[in-house]
């Protein structure tokens, strides 16, 4: 699975956001689409399908991240298929270690610390229970493999 949309709705707009927002950019699992401007439309682009992950960047992410506090990024993964929001989440862990690590090296924190508090919320299936995706399916391979007289 790969090339996800994703977009961002950047409340920050600075250098560290943008530098933030690339490392997502850069990667072979999502592909970026029109930024968000506000969170009705985050809402809206998500449930229609547009979006497989809606990420926001709050304001005063730069300036926490030079002063040492942990500005919270939100992800928002779209779990109405749970295989593929669990393995959204594991793209998106993955990339956010590799910035940690890389403003862990560049600031020379200890290798415990978090620089940013990362937030993933599954939205349309918060339980992550299969239930919800393979009762469809279920009803569509039986009517397949049972024929009606």
């Amino acid at each position: 699975m790969d090339h996800l949309p994703f977009a961002v709705l950047d409340s920050d707009g600075t250098a560290a956001s943008r530098l933030y927002i690339d490392s997502f950019r850069g990667s072979y699992y999502f592909d970026e689409q029109v930024p968000i401007s506000g969170y009705d439309e985050l809402d809206r682009r998500l449930r229609n399908g547009e979006l497989r992950i809606a990420m926001e960047i709050p304001p005063g992410f730069e300036k926490d991240l030079q002063r040492g506090r942990q500005p919270e990024v939100n992800a928002f993964i779209d779990a109405a298929v749970p295989f593929r929001a669990e393995t959204s989440r594991g793209y998106l862990d993955g990339i956010q270690n590799l910035y940690e690590k890389h403003l862990r090296d560049q600031k020379g924190l200890p290798p415990v610390s978090n620089p940013i508090n990362f937030e993933v919320r599954a939205l349309f299936n918060q339980d992550f229970k299969s239930i919800y995706a393979m009762v469809p399916g279920d009803i569509m391979l039986l009517l397949i493999l049972i024929r009606a007289c």
